[in-house]
């Protein structure tokens, strides 16, 4: 419910990510474009992580990527291209040389998201109801 505290979750670790479910959820929530709700979810690992290291700015990364999709529902395409730019510098810097993070492949998310730059220079009148055109994608394994 809006505005309702909840409990912080334990803290994400990248070798036990999977047992994560404020982790796994804001996927699920990401990738079936509930954009607002993932970025909640995410926000709790992001205060358990103390707002601060490596980790917070993974999640803080993802955070941001959630925000660019409420831009992109909005129309709002400057504001979803500001949350893309600042969210691929988050995770460039929180998983530097890391092939596979918290089980997301890091290069293709990074990928993904300066397509999705290119394509929003190509949009020149606000579109309300856009959806990011990526999921991010997770691979079962535990780093």
């Amino acid at each position: 419910m809006h505005g309702l505290q909840h409990p912080t979750p334990p803290p994400l670790e990248p070798a036990r990510w999977l047992e994560s479910q404020e982790y796994l959820f804001g996927i699920d929530l990401f990738n079936h474009s509930y954009y607002w709700e993932a970025h909640e979810a995410w926000e709790s690992l992001w205060h358990a992580a103390n707002r601060q290291g490596n980790i917070a700015d993974f999640i803080k990364g993802l955070i941001k990527l959630a925000a660019a999709g409420v831009k992109a529902r909005e129309g709002n395409t400057r504001g979803v291209n500001r949350h893309i730019q600042r969210s691929l510098e988050l995770l460039r810097h929180a998983c530097a040389d890391q092939r596979l993070f918290c089980g997301i492949a890091i290069n293709e998310l990074i990928q993904s998201c300066t397509s999705t730059l290119q394509a929003m220079h190509e949009i020149h009148m606000p579109q309300p109801g856009l959806i990011l055109p990526f999921v991010i994608q997770v691979e079962n394994q535990s780093n």
